[in-house]
C-alpha cells in the first residue's frame, strides 16, 4: 500500500507539475498574443506615417521642381528682356517689358515714350527673332509689330506683340518713328 501511496503523490506531483507547466505555459503564450498585437498596431501606424510621408515628399519634390521650372523661366525671360531695350531711333525710348510665353506663343508687353522734341506721327515697334547662334532667323511674321500713331514728346504709349518662337530663338525689339 505504501507504493500504491508514492504512486499516486508521483502521479499528482506530475498532474501538479503538468498543470502548472500548462498554466504558465498558457500565460506565457497570451503574454505573446498580447505583445503580438500591440507591435502589429505600432508597426501598421508606423507604415501608415511612412506613406504618408513619402506621399507628402512627392508632393513636395512635384512642387519644388515646378517652382525651380518656373524659376529658370522666369531668368531667362529676366535675361532676355534686360537684352532686348533697343531702340532704332535716340528720341524713342521702350520700356516696362513684359514677356509672357505660352506653349504657342509669346506676348510681349510694353511702353514706348517719345523722349525727343518733334512729334511722332507713325511709330512702329518690330519683334525681331535671332536663332541661337545670333544670325536673324529666316521666317518674320506678319503680325510681329505694332503700328502706333501720334506720340508727342514725353507721350508714352502702350505696345503688345504677339508672335510665335521657337525654343533656344531670342529676340529683339526695335522702334522706329515718323516725323
Amino acid at each position: 500500500m505504501k507504493g500504491k501511496f508514492v504512486a499516486i503523490i508521483v502521479v499528482c506531483l506530475l498532474i501538479g507539475i503538468g498543470i502548472g507547466f500548462s498554466i504558465g505555459f498558457t500565460s506565457k503564450i497570451q503574454s505573446f498574443f498580447v505583445d503580438y498585437e500591440a507591435l502589429d498596431k505600432k508597426y501598421t501606424q508606423l507604415k501608415d506615417d511612412y506613406e504618408q510621408l513619402e506621399g507628402n515628399y512627392s508632393a513636395l519634390r512635384n512642387q519644388y521642381n515646378n517652382l525651380n521650372e518656373r524659376y529658370n523661366e522666369l531668368q531667362a525671360n529676366y535675361s532676355t528682356l534686360k537684352s532686348v531695350k533697343y531702340t532704332f531711333d535716340s528720341s524713342i525710348q521702350i520700356s516696362d517689358l513684359t514677356i509672357d510665353v505660352g506653349y504657342f506663343s509669346t506676348y510681349v508687353r510694353g511702353n514706348v515714350t517719345n523722349i525727343g522734341n518733334t512729334s511722332l506721327k507713325h511709330l512702329y515697334v518690330f519683334v525681331f527673332h535671332y536663332d541661337p547662334d545670333g544670325s536673324l532667323a529666316s521666317r518674320y511674321d506678319d503680325y510681329n509689330y505694332e503700328y502706333l500713331e501720334n506720340l508727342y514728346p514725353n507721350e508714352t504709349l502702350p505696345f503688345e506683340i504677339y508672335f510665335s518662337t521657337v525654343e533656344g530663338q531670342i529676340f529683339k525689339i526695335f522702334a522706329v518713328g515718323n516725323y
